[in-house]
């Protein structure tokens, strides 16, 4: 026996070749991956079919496994709560870049005004002999 070529571990594939060919399972794969994160179970299945060119009996495992995939994930909420959480932190994020942009203006603002009024004293205090020549 040649152990090299022989797998230990059964797949679907090996256990029942004739009702599961692999030219149905690549396209059902195929769709259920990009289908699970896409609303548009008719248009994902489509590019499938026509890509793979499958015929009419093909279609509706493709279809049913689209369907399948995408009420599991969008279903649960998961595609949601994602959403959701990045959205969040990008308005954290955005409201402490403000927050942040805030303080710097209005710590220049306060410098500035402190400086002017450095200078008005300045000015009030000079006596005439130390004016402008």
């Amino acid at each position: 026996k040649n152990n090299l070529t022989k797998s230990h571990h059964p797949t679907l594939r090996t256990l029942a070749p004739d009702w599961f060919p692999i030219t149905l399972a690549v396209p059902c794969m195929a769709v259920c991956v990009a289908g699970s994160f896409v609303p548009a179970p008719i248009c994902m299945c489509g590019i499938a079919i026509l890509v793979f060119v499958l015929g009419a009996e093909m279609t509706a495992p493709v279809f049913l496994s689209c369907i399948v995939s995408f009420l599991t994930i969008c279903g649960t909420g998961c595609i949601q709560g994602i959403v959701i959480r990045q959205s969040q932190n990008k308005a954290a994020a955005q409201q402490a870049l403000e927050d942040k942009e805030n303080l710097r203006r209005e710590d220049m603002e306060s410098r500035l005004s402190r400086d002017i009024h450095k200078g008005h004293e300045a000015l009030l205090h000079l006596k005439p002999e130390d004016g402008p020549a």
